[in-house]
Formats: C-alpha cells, structure tokens, sequence
C-alpha cells in the first residue's frame, strides 16, 4: 500500500496511507447501489403518494401544482402542472408564508377526502380528491 508525507504548516509531518484504485471505486459503486435502493424503497412507499398530486409555493407565494400522478383524477379533470390551487374545501388560498404552507401540507395529511379548486389562466375548476390510503 503507497503512502504520502504532507508536511503542515507547523512542521508536523504526517503519513497518509492511499487506498488503491480498485477498492476506493469497488466502495463507491457500494454506497451508489445502496442509496439507489434506499432512494427506490421511499419513493415507493404510500405516505409519497397520499393524494395524486404535489402542491408547491411559488415565488408569488401562492399554492400551485407541481407534480400530477399519469392517470389521476385530476389529469382526467384538465389540471396541468403549474395551476393554482385557490381553494380547499371551500377555504380560500391566497398569498401563503412559507409556514402556512407547511401548516396547510400538514392539515392535508389528517383529510381522507377533499375537494380542490384550481385555477388557471383560462379556467376554474373544482375537483374532489380522495386520499390514497
């Protein structure tokens, strides 16, 4: 195994013993497949998909829709990523602090059922959601 003298500032010198090639990619490849699986098994899981959508705060600090799941209600319904949501069950939506926001995702985790009004620049419509459980 090779090894490296560094010389501090200080005058300390300290030897570096230098892992070869072969075990430093071998432990890489390692840690890549394992967070490969771990990344795959939460992404997979229900709590990642409890409604067909995911909701983001814009710039403007309003609720919008950032990610629609193929096949859900709400692609069926016409909404595109990028709609605002203005309402949910018949509470209105405007202009949210970043802590609203999380206050609102977490209330959203105790509905099983809600219904959404989004917004674009054409439309408005009102979409009623189940919870995947």
């Amino acid at each position: 195994m090779k090894s490296i003298n560094v010389q501090c500032p200080s005058g300390k010198t300290t030897r570096y013993k230098l892992i070869s090639n072969r075990f430093f990619w071998a432990m890489i490849t390692v840690f890549l497949i394992v967070l490969l699986i771990n990344y795959h098994s939460s992404s997979s899981s229900k709590s990642r998909r409890d409604w067909v959508a995911k909701f983001c705060l814009n710039e403007s600090k309003q609720v919008e829709v950032c990610f629609i799941w193929d096949g859900s209600e709400l692609e069926q319904a016409g909404i595109k990523i990028g709609d605002q949501v203005t309402s949910i069950n018949d509470q209105m939506i405007n202009y949210l602090t970043y802590a609203e926001f999380c206050e609102l995702t977490a209330s959203l985790k105790k509905l099983n059922k809600a219904t959404f009004g989004f917004k674009n620049t054409k439309t408005e419509k009102f979409v009623e959601l189940n919870k995947n459980n």
